[in-house]
């Protein structure tokens, strides 16, 4: 394994380099749809045509757009809307191409589901038909207080009645192409009844890029930076008690003293026994199992099972490199009744299958 130390202080250099260039990489800029910025952006509503329609007025402010409208009872679906675009260019009034995210602060007195529109500008021939332009709309369950909305952009969709009416498929239309928005429109709540008056305030409307993909991606990385970080520790931690423990009994004074001397000894004398367990050490020093398993992690830092696992696979490799006796035989004689079990104790504890240690050994 190599140095510990070396391996952390790459992990640890890796996550800085990650995470500088995470921050070169956070935008916080964002595209200001409203308040309007440009003289030129024209301001007006639309709605049913006849000689009775809904009723709308707009106007513009400081901080964004007042849109009044009362849906008129002459039709069975009335609707009223509010829209702007850049007069300098009609076909051109945004490129939001770059952001993911919609920001729209927003309060309707009455409306609870206010439908947000953008349209694309794209000529599209079908048939005999022809389109210049393309909407793509999402619906805002409003919470009737004043709130700031969220809205990814990969939700917008463009709207059944458009795609019934050119009889086409929806998935011809799954991304729309941001860099040629030419209007936007706030239209009225789709819930409410006619001859309700009904007033939408818009303000603090911009595109923005929401950075999701990034973050996700970093803390992918330093996730799996930590977790070979842990796993290097614990390793380590396994191996640095590789135990200098006698492969055959011997007398106690020549291993430990006190009570942890009489567990080191019994075990060591009895751990061939495939059926050896924390019991049988009780039993066979007249101490208690909570005891043992306290003086082990005390003296060596590892569990009652890693300390015998550790001394019948050093007692393993001893044999397979001063033997020829086959792997199967050395398994069965330190304890091990089960091959697959022993096979992956083994390759945990060294790193390697008990075949590759003995090829390496010779």
């Amino acid at each position: 394994m190599p140095n510990k130390k070396l391996i952390t202080i790459y992990l640890i250099a890796t996550a800085m380099v990650v995470l500088i260039i995470g921050g070169l990489l956070y935008r916080e800029d964002s595209l200001v749809v409203v308040p309007f910025s440009a003289s030129t952006i024209a301001l007006d509503t639309y709605h049913e045509e006849g000689p009775v329609f809904s009723q709308t007025s707009c106007k513009r402010t400081d901080k964004g757009i007042v849109f009044n409208y009362t849906l008129s009872s002459a039709f069975p679906e009335p609707f009223a809307a509010v829209y702007w675009e850049d007069t300098a260019s009609p076909k051109h009034l945004y490129d939001a191409s770059t952001y993911d995210m919609l920001e729209l602060r927003m309060h309707a007195v009455k409306g609870t589901r206010i439908p947000i529109t953008f349209r694309v500008s794209k000529k599209l021939v079908f048939g005999k038909d022809t389109a210049s332009i393309i909407p793509y709309v999402l619906v805002v369950d409003h919470s009737g207080r004043d709130t700031t909305y969220k809205l990814r952009l990969s939700n917008f969709k463009v709207p059944s009645w458009w795609l019934r009416l050119y009889k086409i498929p929806e998935t011809d239309f799954e991304k729309a192409d941001l860099a040629h928005i030419g209007d936007f429109v706030i239209g009225s709540c789709q819930a409410l009844g006619p001859e309700i008056p009904d007033t939408v305030t818009i303000n603090n409307v911009r595109f923005v890029a929401s950075n999701r993909t990034l973050i996700i991606s970093i803390c992918c990385i330093l996730g799996v930076l930590l977790a070979a970080g842990l796993y290097i520790n614990l390793w380590k931690k396994k191996q640095v008690n590789s135990l200098q423990i006698a492969y055959t009994p011997l007398p106690l004074s020549e291993t430990h003293s006190g009570e942890f001397g009489k567990i080191a000894d019994f075990i060591a004398q009895n751990y061939p026994n495939a059926e050896l367990s924390l019991t049988d050490v009780q039993n066979g020093v007249g101490i208690n199992g909570k005891a043992i398993s306290r003086l082990i992690k005390e003296n060596l830092h590892i569990s009652f099972t890693d300390y015998l696992n550790q001394l019948r696979i050093t007692e393993v490799k001893r044999l397979l490199k001063e033997t020829k006796l086959p792997i199967s035989d050395i398994a069965y004689k330190v304890g091990y009744n089960n091959i697959s079990h022993f096979n992956r104790v083994f390759k945990g504890i060294t790193g390697m299958t008990p075949k590759a240690f003995r090829e390496e050994a010779v």
